[in-house]
């Protein structure tokens, strides 16, 4: 099980990073939880969970998911890290729609 947060800010930077960062510690249901982030200036994802995080910022987008790609060896592009990496390679190769038919999971 895991916890995802993000937060999009059109009005700068500011605020909105501290504020980020308790949604973040917030989601922690254990001590034992590990918290990752990844961000732009306007934007910022987090994950919290305690196996390894499925969260990455490639291809100029963010990628943060709870859950598993269940066809993931049937993908050209399977040798990604995890499955965040092997969704924000589908979507650079072949746009939101023809990613998403592509998925089971």
């Amino acid at each position: 099980m895991s916890r995802i947060a993000g937060l999009v800010c059109h009005s700068g930077v500011g605020h909105h990073k501290s504020l980020f960062k308790s949604m973040v510690w917030a989601s922690r249901c254990d001590v034992v939880w590990r918290s990752y982030s990844e961000g732009s200036v306007n934007a910022d994802f987090g994950w919290t969970g305690w196996r390894s995080p499925n969260l990455t910022t490639s291809n100029g987008v963010i990628v943060a998911m709870d859950g598993n790609i269940y066809n993931r060896t049937e993908m050209e592009c399977a040798d990604r890290d995890s499955d965040a990496a092997l969704v924000s390679s589908l979507y650079a190769e072949h746009g939101f729609r023809d990613m998403l038919l592509r998925l089971n999971g």
